[in-house]
């Protein structure tokens, strides 16, 4: 099959809502809707920052962004504390998200370890879930904790039966 996709004999194409559910974009919608959780970060479309993002600090990621590329960290003083390079957000599409900062534990080689947990839904059941284990990625000059993943993090796979 792979052959097949690579010599173009086969064509793979996506239905249009897995590019909504790939990208940053229901991230504003999901936190206009649930507002009151805990466990939804706020986040608005473009650069306009509200008030959980004034005390924390924020996340400005490209809409359409790939593991960890061109994102900027910034504490609560709107100082830029970490980014990353990458290829994505050229267009200006931009999700702006409350910070949150993982908590680590060290790992058997000392490392502080922190973990992000995502999961697969098909059908409505949750099908698979995937732990990223971030130890060196975000770095800026004279920082000494990661801050975000990317495509040097460690993952761990794990599915529902």
């Amino acid at each position: 099959l792979l052959r097949n996709i690579e010599d173009g004999s086969i064509r793979v194409i996506n239905p249009l809502y897995s590019l909504l559910m790939s990208s940053k974009l229901m991230l504003p919608e999901l936190a206009r809707k649930f507002w009151e959780s805990p466990y939804v970060l706020d986040a608005v479309h473009g650069y306009d920052i509200t008030t959980p993002m004034q005390l924390v600090g924020r996340v400005e990621k490209p809409a359409f962004g790939w593991q960890g590329g061109n994102v900027k960290v910034f504490d609560e003083n709107g100082m830029l504390v970490a980014s990353t390079p990458g290829n994505f957000g050229r267009d200006g599409n931009v999700i702006t998200q409350e910070r949150c900062v993982v908590p680590g534990f060290k790992d058997a080689d000392g490392d502080t370890v922190h973990l992000i947990v995502s999961t697969w839904v098909i059908g409505g059941k949750c099908t698979g879930i995937g732990v990223n284990g971030s130890t060196q990625s975000g770095f800026m000059p004279g920082q000494t904790a990661p801050v975000m993943t990317s495509n040097n993090t460690r993952f761990y796979p794990h599915y529902v039966v």
